[in-house]
């Protein structure tokens, strides 16, 4: 807990230019995880650049709403796999809101 506790202090540090370069870092990342093998968004985002030079730039990809992500009514799994089913411990129906 402490090195959590600690990390957040660092993180709160920060300054605003140093945030943004750390999210996109991090969506740059979850980018090249995903786009590879998740067919859903190979086809929602198309031939966008994969890799993000700034924030802004999310201003042009496309909304992705529930109902492209759950299959419709009559899917058993979700619509954007990125791994074989085999890799998922859980599957989630709602946000459970």
């Amino acid at each position: 807990m402490d090195n959590l506790k600690k990390h957040r202090q660092q993180f709160q540090r920060l300054t605003r230019t140093e945030i943004e370069r750390h999210q996109l870092e991090r969506l740059n990342h979850l980018l090249d995880q995903v786009m590879p093998t998740n067919q859903f968004y190979q086809t929602k985002l198309g031939q966008r650049q994969r890799t993000l030079v700034a924030l802004d730039a999310l201003n042009g990809f496309p909304y992705t709403y529930k109902d492209e992500l759950t299959g419709g009514q009559g899917s058993q799994f979700a619509t954007n796999l990125t791994y074989p089913i085999e890799h998922y411990v859980r599957m989630h129906r709602t946000s459970g809101t």
